[in-house]
């Protein structure tokens, strides 16, 4: 073998389960593995001890990506005047209800 098995150690990290495909054969194989296998991967009598042993390496998160809802509107020339004053108008209102929450919490505060 070229490669040891401390090169691949970086990639283990994000390491990624790997799909069951149903098949009954490969089920009854791994279920007599496990029986047979029914050990742990490492002696406790043995006097060299790996560091994941002790502290094992944490796991990288799933690929899964939150995603943040867009506000939904028609398409529209946005430097239009009467779109931007619409824009514009709803911005203030948004900003004046902002303050209010905000002075609201700050006098409850008092």
């Amino acid at each position: 073998d070229i490669f040891q098995d401390c090169d691949f150690m970086p990639s283990s990290l994000t390491d990624r389960p790997e799909i069951p495909v149903p098949n009954d054969d490969t089920e009854q194989h791994a279920s007599e593995k496990q029986n047979r296998d029914g050990q742990n991967n490492y002696d406790l009598n043995a006097c060299t001890v790996s560091p994941q042993v002790l502290k094992p390496l944490l796991k990288a998160p799933s690929c899964k990506s939150q995603r943040s809802a867009r506000m939904k509107c028609k398409s529209a020339i946005l430097t239009d005047t009467p779109e931007k004053t619409y824009l514009e108008e709803k911005k203030e209102e948004q900003d004046a209800k902002n303050k209010k929450v905000l002075k609201r919490v700050l006098s409850d505060n008092k």
